[in-house]
């Protein structure tokens, strides 16, 4: 059949054969496509090969990450992971007891010529009561401690005789009162603890007093003028012999209840000085809420009164004369003790506390004990001494006398 002069063919012959199945053949799935689009196949190996691409760099940020963990422990570095064996710690040989080599302990050093030596504030010698101005109000340039320039006073609770022993441990100013509790002191310097204190001090300032060989000598006074004559005494031992000019001389040392001599003074003796005692137990104190110290006006608290006071001075040149026995222990020698007390009362510390001490220390063979005739007896004259606590010049007077105590303090309070 044709329509316009040209053959026609059939709609199916135009459009290819249509099988039942209703899909056209000839052209097929490709000629009904979107053009431009790719294949299935072709975008599945692009996603494979971004994911490969994804973990390549992965690894390689890993790896940066351990070359500084590597460089930092070398020994671990090629170790393999997991593996116990590489990690396991190198045990002893077999049927061996050596044990595996150690890092060896460098040794304590101890300080070179000072036993015991403290802790604190007091590893360095301080600047004690200045010398003339104990128990007053005078500076160390010899001028008056002006009202107001002082501090707050302590309470003292417990804190005397805490010196140097690693507990308590703080700087005195010798121009702040302490105001210690009586009972508490009375109790530390009823102790042997406080004798082994002083011991530790006073070695401290100078090791000789505890090194075999040594003579050791201590000194007492009591009554007016006698202080000096002592401090003398002491300067001449330890100016010559401790330690001797001559390596050829034997060692000598001197200390009494102050220090090592007139210059160098115990952190104990200090506190004692600071805490006031005879200022705090006088009879204007005991009549008044307040008490004048160096000037300064304080509240009085903790108060106490004179036979209290002398009490308190007494336990402590009493623990300072048993010092004895440590010297005598240390050096093998026995101690010599001098006494100046021409004109003491028979009420004062030396005939009270000291006396009675030396005596019993007397008895044990620690020291020997001996008492000047004269005000200028001379340490080095045998001739200027009597021996031993019961020769006249260390014997109380006879008959004691009334005594007034209203002009004791620390200065002269014995």
């Amino acid at each position: 059949m044709e329509t316009g002069g040209m053959p026609l063919r059939s709609a199916a012959a135009s459009r290819g054969t249509v099988p039942a199945s209703g899909c056209p053949q000839g052209q097929g799935l490709a000629a009904r496509q979107t053009p431009g689009a790719e294949r299935p196949s072709t975008v599945i190996m692009a996603k494979l090969y971004l994911l490969a691409f994804a973990g390549l760099l992965l690894a390689c940020q890993l790896a940066s990450a351990a070359e500084p963990a590597a460089a930092a422990d070398p020994a671990h570095k090629n170790k393999p992971p997991g593996n116990k064996t590489a990690d396991a710690k190198p045990t002893k040989p077999a049927g061996s007891n050596a044990d595996l080599p150690k890092a060896p302990k460098a040794p304590a050093v101890p300080a070179k010529g000072k036993p015991d030596v403290p802790s604190g504030p007091w590893s360095k010698p301080s600047a004690a009561v200045p010398k003339g101005a104990k128990g007053s109000n005078h500076t160390a340039a010899g001028g008056v401690k002006p009202a107001g320039k002082r501090h707050g006073g302590h309470d003292g609770n417990g804190s005397s005789g805490k010196l140097l022993n690693g507990r308590k441990s703080f700087f005195i100013d010798p121009y702040t009162p302490l105001f210690t509790k009586s009972e508490k002191k009375l109790a530390t310097l009823s102790t042997v603890r406080f004798t082994n204190q002083l011991v530790r001090e006073i070695s401290w300032f100078q090791p000789l007093f505890v090194t075999n060989g040594t003579q050791v000598h201590i000194g007492f006074w009591s009554g007016p003028g006698n202080h000096g004559k002592l401090v003398g005494l002491l300067d001449s031992i330890n100016g010559q012999y401790c330690p001797p000019r001559d390596a050829t001389k034997p060692k000598q040392c001197a200390a009494w209840d102050e220090g090592v001599d007139s210059s160098t003074q115990m952190p104990s003796y200090v506190e004692m000085l600071v805490e006031q005692w005879y200022t705090r137990g006088s009879d204007a104190a005991q009549n008044s809420p307040n008490v004048t110290i160096y000037a300064g006006n304080y509240k009085n608290i903790n108060p106490l009164n004179f036979e209290t006071a002398d009490q308190i001075w007494g336990a402590y040149s009493q623990r300072y004369a048993d010092t004895a026995r440590n010297y005598f222990l240390r050096t093998g020698k026995r101690v010599k003790a001098w006494c100046y007390v021409q004109g003491a009362g028979a009420k004062r510390i030396f005939f009270r506390f000291e006396r009675p001490e030396l005596q019993i220390l007397e008895a044990e063979g620690v020291v020997e004990v001996m008492c000047a005739k004269t005000p200028n007896a001379d340490w080095q004259v045998a001739a200027d001494w009597d021996v031993g606590t019961s020769s006249p010049a260390c014997t109380p007077p006879a008959a004691a006398m009334a005594e007034d105590t209203s002009f004791i303090n620390v200065a002269n309070r014995k």
